[in-house]
């Protein structure tokens, strides 16, 4: 059993990193605004370093203790305690409902919590924008469990696994 812990409900936002930036943290680095400014759009162009200064910064401004997940803890989190091929059902069509791709996107990432989230209340976690854990990728480990590799970032001298898709990636089976 795996022990209790606690999740974002939507990805980390510009509001959320502008925070962080105003007050000392995040390494003073602001990255651009996506085509619908800042606000609640899910902060991208971060890097995992960025992400850990992130959490780092949170837990000192809030005096508990936060870090990336898991690949573990994100795909029980994301499955929401589903046993069917999607978090919330079968049928791969209703993908769109939950996140954005490719073909529902409109070439852009989207505000947060926008479409339906899963059943334990959490949002775009397929979809949107990828998402880092703290694992470093392990080619090895999913050759031996014949399981699908995950998304790593390319050229990383010692890449960090991201999940969840992105608004640019088709929505396959």
């Amino acid at each position: 059993a795996m022990a209790p812990y606690a999740i974002g409900a939507t990805e980390v936002t510009y509001d959320q990193w502008d925070a962080c930036v105003a007050d000392g943290g995040c390494g003073a680095y602001s990255p651009t605004a996506g085509t619908q400014g800042r606000g609640s759009q899910p902060v991208a162009k971060v890097s995992w370093k960025d992400a850990q200064a992130y959490v780092k910064w949170l837990s000192k401004k809030t005096g508990r203790v936060y870090r990336l997940p898991s690949e573990a803890e994100w795909e029980y989190a994301c499955r929401a305690g589903s046993e069917t091929m999607y978090p919330f059902g079968n049928d791969a069509q209703s993908l769109r409902e939950y996140g954005y791709f490719k073909d529902n996107s409109g070439g852009k990432f989207h505000h947060v919590a926008q479409l339906k989230a899963n059943a334990w209340g959490l949002y775009d976690m397929l979809g949107n924008l990828s998402e880092w854990t703290i694992d470093q990728y392990d080619p090895a480990y999913y050759g031996k469990i014949g399981g699908k590799n995950p998304v790593t970032v390319a050229g990383a001298k010692y890449p960090k696994t991201v999940k969840g898709g992105s608004y640019m990636d088709e929505a396959k089976e």
